[in-house]
């Protein structure tokens, strides 16, 4: 029977085992190893192809991309699912609690270290199997380079909504009482203060970087509630569906359970990474929100082109599971989101172009004193690596949300040898915390706010505004012109 060769992506899911050592000292011991294929709920099964290779021995690629690792493995066998023919003592222990969830087993008698090839690991996408030899994953409907024409002028940013409980606005269709705390839509709210500035009709992007809602409450209620709001709200933008873009926050991908107690981190990581169930709820959300539109996964980047400008923008995961031991709420993006991010820099310029990057948890502080907790909330794990990729890229704004406080700053990462000749090139990245639209949990004296992007081929404005719930005019921020120079054709 022919050989099939196959490429299997990995990573550390517990700081308590590292994967490679894991599986080797079982094939000491035993002279063997069953290795899982954790098949994430979106990606094929592979199952008649799986089936034919029963009893087959052969080659298989396990690639690292996180720590930039590859190795070569023989397999003699191949098992779909398990049952009683999987030998429990063969699977390494950190994840044989797991074993009935895997989609498929290999039977490794050898692994040995490989050349890490970084095109091959970027083939993989979001993927964890890849057929050695089958093209990139990415439909040529969907090329990140070809334009969303979406129009107009501006951008609105909208971060932490949280429908559900801690939701400030009167919802669709609600019956308002009078002398009722709250009588206005999220929708007619935005509307108001947008026909204040005159730009009602310049949205051409709405972009919500996480937190749609609050513990993870994608309840049908709460579910159709947030539907119903971004259709209103896209009514009276004039807008379609493909100019909706949204990210997850750690509110809408609960990766760990909400009290601590008992419950093992870890032991945590390994049962949510098996799967990646713990995403599945905002996927179907994404999807019928939005229609899947350009859409390859949680991390990606595409190009709208506006009135006057292109914008190239890069949506991160920040809500990925970080193998640490310890309790935490901590942002991770991993290897997938520097992926997305270098993507951009395979755009052509055709006309002045600006790159924008959007994730969910920040990358600098944004408090003035941390609050030291076990769960923490503070910046994202791999910021100073999602930072410098990013200005390798060219990006010049990241938005985000997470701790609800707005706050506008400029980051430069100064390299050396450092050439004070070139000082005044404005290559660093304004990072625009766009604080909470709605939630009833402000630290300190914080007010809940939106951010407008106003572009042309001179550059970025931008406006940060206080979004009150009864539409009423609310503070300004800040307004003004940022650092920021298109990149030129």
């Amino acid at each position: 029977m022919e050989t099939i060769r196959l490429a299997l992506r990995f990573r550390n899911v517990t700081a308590k085992a590292d994967t490679i050592h894991a599986h080797r000292e079982v094939i000491k011991r035993h002279g063997s190893v069953w290795w899982g294929w954790w098949k994430k709920v979106h990606e094929p099964s592979h199952q008649s192809m799986l089936k034919r290779m029963k009893g087959a021995s052969g080659e298989v690629l396990l690639i690292d991309r996180s720590t930039r690792r590859a190795f070569r493995a023989k397999y003699t066998d191949v098992m779909v699912n398990g049952g009683k023919r999987l030998d429990l003592e063969r699977v390494p222990e950190y994840y044989r609690h797991e074993a009935p969830k895997i989609c498929a087993w290999f039977l490794l008698t050898e692994i040995w270290n490989a050349k890490y090839d970084e095109e091959l690991a970027f083939r993989f996408g979001e993927y964890t199997l890849l057929t050695l030899g089958e093209s990139p994953r990415r439909s040529p409907s969907t090329k990140p380079h070809l334009p969303e024409e979406v129009g107009g002028t501006a951008l609105l940013h909208l971060s932490d909504v949280h429908f559900g409980a801690d939701y400030g606005f009167c919802p669709q269709r609600a019956k308002v009482l009078p002398g009722a705390r709250c009588s206005k839509t999220l929708t007619e709210c935005i509307i108001a203060d947008l026909e204040r500035l005159s730009l009602r009709e310049s949205i051409g992007l709405v972009v919500v970087s996480g937190d749609l809602t609050t513990g993870g409450d994608w309840s049908d209620q709460t579910t159709a509630q947030i539907l119903e709001e971004f259709a209103a709200l896209r009514k009276a933008l004039g807008i379609g569906r493909r100019q909706i873009i949204v990210l997850p926050g750690n509110h809408d991908v609960v990766r760990y359970p909400n009290a601590v107690g008992s419950t093992d981190i870890s032991t945590f990581n390994v049962h949510n990474q098996t799967t990646f169930k713990h995403e599945q709820e905002f996927r179907v959300f994404q999807r019928e929100l939005t229609g899947g539109a350009y859409v390859q996964g949680l991390n990606y980047s595409h190009r709208f082109s506006f009135d006057t400008i292109d914008l190239d923008l890069c949506v991160l995961n920040s809500c990925a599971i970080a193998a640490v031991n310890d309790w935490t709420e901590y942002g991770y993006v991993g290897d997938l989101g520097v992926g997305a991010i270098k993507t951009l820099t395979e755009f052509p310029i055709n006309r002045p172009t600006i790159r924008m990057m959007a994730v969910h948890h920040h990358l600098i502080p944004v408090v003035r004193v941390e609050t030291a907790a076990a769960k923490g909330v503070s910046v994202t794990l791999d910021a100073i690596e999602l930072l410098d990729a990013a200005q390798e890229a060219g990006v010049q704004v990241v938005i985000h949300g997470h701790q609800h406080v707005p706050r506008v700053v400029f980051y430069e990462h100064f390299k050396e040898p450092f050439n004070s000749a070139n000082s005044d090139e404005l290559n660093g990245i304004t990072i625009v915390s766009g604080g909470s639209v709605s939630s009833k949990q402000l630290p300190g004296a914080n007010r809940n706010t939106y951010s407008l992007f106003r572009f042309d081929p001179s550059g970025v404005r931008l406006t940060l505004r206080e979004l009150r719930t009864d539409a009423v005019s609310g503070m300004c921020l800040f307004e003004g012109k940022l650092r920021v120079r298109p990149l030129a054709p």
